[in-house]
């Protein structure tokens, strides 16, 4: 039992105490999984791939590639969500960390997402209390996914959204790399998706050149024609095989009768940000 005399040296200690717990940092989120929230990206975890490097599948018959395209399906706390258009892989090529790779501009109205999300994604922390899940998997293969753990770095490259990928032993497609330099006027590309309107599709190969660069990316045409809705996020490929952009937009006056499309548009901002 306290005497009189010691009370108010008890009372003193009771609000330092009390001080320090309203002064403690909250623990970090946590993903579903019990993870903690990735640290923003830097462009050095990326690694991009040698200039000299080639990727062995892009010799390959389209059959016979690997799968790359995938499709997302994401929810958020106060948004609807996120199903559909398209996502790949992306991983360091000196490191074994992936990350999921898609548009940005899904996260608002373009991708389903209201309230939009596309002004908060420059908040990590503010994003990542908002993502309940993030799964990309093949289109037709639901099974065969992987989840996002967090948001892998704010929305400052261009249509770029990056999220780091929850640690697992097999992966549903095969990751890509960045290439180590910008694609430029004439340079072959191709692009991996699948139209909406091939309900059993997992993957094809459009191939074409860049046509103009343009802010924050570059025009390129596309053979064979395809109505592209649903490409958003979709990996542009240098004849290399490695990532060169994603697809950013359709060119409206490029459009055939028949609704499919001659020209789209890519948005290189990340590699622009991060490449040589």
């Amino acid at each position: 039992m306290f005497s009189i005399v010691n009370e108010p040296k008890l009372i003193a200690c009771l609000l330092v105490l009390l001080s320090l717990a309203c002064d403690a940092s909250p623990p970090p989120r946590q993903s579903a999984s019990g993870a903690a929230s990735a640290e923003p990206f830097r462009c050095g975890r990326l690694s991009l791939v040698p200039a000299s490097e080639r990727q062995g599948f892009v010799d390959r018959p389209a059959e016979e590639w690997p799968q790359i395209v995938l499709t997302n399906r994401a929810s958020f706390e106060g948004s609807s969500g996120l199903n559909g258009a398209s996502a790949f892989l992306l991983r360091s090529s000196a490191s074994e960390e992936t990350w999921i790779a898609s548009a940005r501009h899904l996260i608002g109205r373009m991708g389903g997402v209201q309230p939009s999300l596309i002004e908060v994604a420059a908040d990590v922390g503010r994003f990542n209390a908002r993502l309940e899940r993030w799964r990309v998997h093949p289109r037709t293969e639901p099974n065969r996914f992987v989840d996002a753990n967090a948001l892998a770095t704010s929305a400052v490259f261009g249509d770029w959204v990056l999220l780091s990928v929850e640690r697992q032993d097999s992966l549903p497609a095969n990751p890509v790399m960045l290439a180590s330099r910008k694609a430029r006027v004439g340079d072959a590309i191709t692009l991996v998706g699948c139209p909406y309107s091939e309900r059993a599709c997992t993957q094809n190969l459009y191939r074409g050149h860049v046509l103009e660069e343009v802010d924050n990316g570059f025009t390129f045409d596309v053979t064979p024609h395809v109505n592209i809705r649903g490409f958003s996020g979709a990996p542009i490929l240098n004849e290399d095989g490695n990532v060169v952009g994603v697809l950013h937009r359709t060119v409206p006056e490029a459009r055939n009768e028949d609704g499919t499309h001659r020209i789209a548009v890519a948005d290189d901002g990340l590699l622009r940000s991060c490449g040589r």
